[in-house]
């Protein structure tokens, strides 16, 4: 919530991917420490509850403004927010298909811990991804905008 106050909203924008990485890392490493024994059942599924919702909330709603707002598109976050959601209904229904009719042996336990690890994994991949893109679009739209102007 705090990252209301940043003003600038490319760097927000760049902030608001670090704080999913976070949660991201946190799913794979509650994880982990849950499989270790370091740690139990209740604080993992809070850990990993907690990653996962530092990543949701931020791709739905503050990490569209800001995109929005740092690249000044004439638009509103309704549509991207109305496909994120959308996207996220799909994967919940597609897990439970998966698990169901193509992994029925495998325990709820281990589906989840093996899920949490994908999921983690591909997350830092695009997030980081996602990060760098718009790093690099940021630097190119400085410099368009630097040489439009003066011309």
């Amino acid at each position: 919530g705090l990252t209301v106050l940043i003003k600038d909203n490319m760097r927000a924008l760049l902030i608001n991917h670090l704080i999913i990485l976070v949660g991201l890392v946190m799913v794979a490493v509650s994880t982990f420490s849950f499989q270790q024994g370091w740690i139990g059942a209740p604080l993992w599924m809070i850990l990993v509850g907690m990653g996962l919702y530092l990543g949701y909330v931020l791709y739905n709603s503050v990490f569209f403004e800001r995109m929005i707002a740092a690249f000044k598109y004439v638009s509103n976050v309704g549509f991207l927010i109305y496909l994120a959601d959308s996207f996220g209904y799909f994967g919940s229904i597609s897990v439970l298909f998966y698990k169901n009719f193509g992994q029925a042996d495998l325990s709820w336990l281990s589906f989840f811990e093996i899920s949490s690890y994908v999921m983690s994994g591909l997350g830092i991949v695009f997030t980081t991804a996602s990060l760098l893109y718009f790093y690099v679009k940021e630097k190119n739209w400085d410099r368009a905008k630097s040489s439009v102007e003066t011309v």
